[in-house]
């Protein structure tokens, strides 16, 4: 039953996911093609920073947020969750919108990069109603979620098209990214109201410093973690200069389209591995696993077809993008592992582990670039990327949660249990 459960609810995240993914990815083309590789990678350089200062506005309650609502061990309503979540989220994420507008304007000043931070930026704070959805994901429902979201994605992404189509500058892109965190706040706050008209939800301080002490270790590995994906992208523009980062920009959006199995997986998976423990975990663990690998295999060749059709998606001025897709194929299975392994580690309590594997990764990553941008180029960078997450991958686990590694080497040991279970 638990089987089925996870089939059907990560069905509605999957066809969230693909459909968000799609818009994404044909807007995207759009947009790199309208408005040129040098635009493209100054729009690519905003999202990279803003995403590493908005892992430390998430407070790591990506992965400890679910575990709270569905766990329900900590003597405290969910209404008091909720709350005490949401204005945390809300003041952290103010100060990162800050912090990020001031490392833009410290390195760009009055330059076009300044403004797409200051209307693209907004989604930090914006994002403090995602503990609604945190709630609801304990609760089961997914298929509010695909909803709201997918909605919000089709939204944002026909108003980037009737911008492109009347000629707007890239400002105007930056302004529908941020319409679409606009409509899922708007969402997510008036779900809030209804489920509780009166907000009767107090803020606990008590709460606040046990979550605080709790994620305190997720803030960190988050911060890196980001830092260690999106490194890459600060060298390039570093060694090299923005119309080679927006070449690059172009086959991470391309490969970003197989990430979706390893996130929606974590996504339902998480709850899941709050509520299990002992054999139950090892068996859900490596049943995660065998799922998760499974996707993979069957993904490698649509990604070498994606590929072969690179030059006819992106057009003519992005051909040093198509030569990066070989190099990062590895991509989503490492991302996969990543994910996982945050859930599990919480799951268990070892969310103070968490921090090493971004650490490594973004040491190696940057070791590693620092070398080969200059030498390689854009090569360089993408083996930079993918050599700093296998090497932290590996290192890490062996060294200090071997647990984990035995999970991944194991999981083909649930094949025959999973179909039996299928069956009846």
């Amino acid at each position: 039953m638990q089987a089925k459960r996870i089939l059907r609810s990560s069905s509605w995240l999957f066809l969230d996911r693909f459909f968000r993914m799609a818009v994404g990815f044909l807007v995207g083309v759009v947009i790199a093609r309208h408005y040129g590789p040098v635009a493209n990678g100054e729009l690519a350089y905003v999202v990279a920073t803003a995403a590493i200062l908005g892992s430390l506005g998430s407070l790591g309650l990506d992965e400890i947020g679910p575990r709270d609502f569905a766990a329900g061990d900590l003597k405290i309503s969910r209404a008091d969750i909720e709350r005490t979540a949401v204005i945390l989220r809300l003041l952290s994420g103010g100060v990162a919108y800050f912090v990020f507008l001031a490392f833009i304007f410290l390195k760009e000043e009055s330059s076009p990069m300044l403004l797409l931070a200051i209307l693209y930026g907004l989604y930090l704070p914006l994002q403090a109603t995602d503990v609604v959805e945190y709630r609801l994901r304990a609760e089961g429902r997914f298929g509010i979620i695909a909803s709201i979201r997918s909605l919000a994605s089709l939204v944002s992404g026909g108003l980037k098209l009737v911008a492109i189509y009347l000629g707007f500058p890239l400002i105007a892109i930056a302004g529908a990214m941020s319409f679409e965190y606009v409509m899922g706040t708007t969402s997510y706050l008036f779900l809030g109201r209804r489920k509780d008209p009166e907000w009767a939800g107090c803020f606990s301080w008590k709460y606040a410093r046990d979550l605080l002490r709790r994620s305190s270790f997720l803030i960190i590995a988050g911060t890196f973690s980001l830092l260690q994906g999106r490194v890459d992208s600060l060298l390039i523009e570093h060694y090299l200069d923005l119309e080679a980062l927006g070449q690059y920009a172009a086959a991470l959006k391309l490969m970003e389209l197989f990430d979706t199995g390893a996130i929606v997986l974590s996504i339902v998976l998480v709850p899941e591995f709050a509520r299990a423990s002992g054999k139950a975990l090892d068996k859900l663990a490596r049943r995660a696993y065998l799922a998760g690998g499974g996707l993979y295999l069957l993904s490698i060749p649509l990604i070498y077809g994606v590929a072969w059709l690179f030059p006819f998606i992106y057009g003519s001025s992005y051909t040093e993008g198509e030569s990066l897709i070989p190099y990062l194929v590895l991509r989503p299975l490492l991302v996969m592992m990543g994910f996982f392994r945050a859930g599990l580690a919480v799951a268990e309590g070892k969310q103070s582990l968490l921090p090493l594997y971004p650490l490594v990764g973004s040491l190696l990553t940057s070791f590693m670039a620092c070398y080969l941008i200059p030498e390689m180029g854009l090569k360089g960078a993408a083996l930079s990327s993918i050599g700093g997450l296998l090497c932290s991958n590996l290192i890490v686990d062996l060294l200090i949660y071997r647990r984990h590694f035995v999970w991944m080497l194991s999981a083909v040991l649930e094949l025959r249990p999973l179909l039996r279970g299928f069956k009846a």
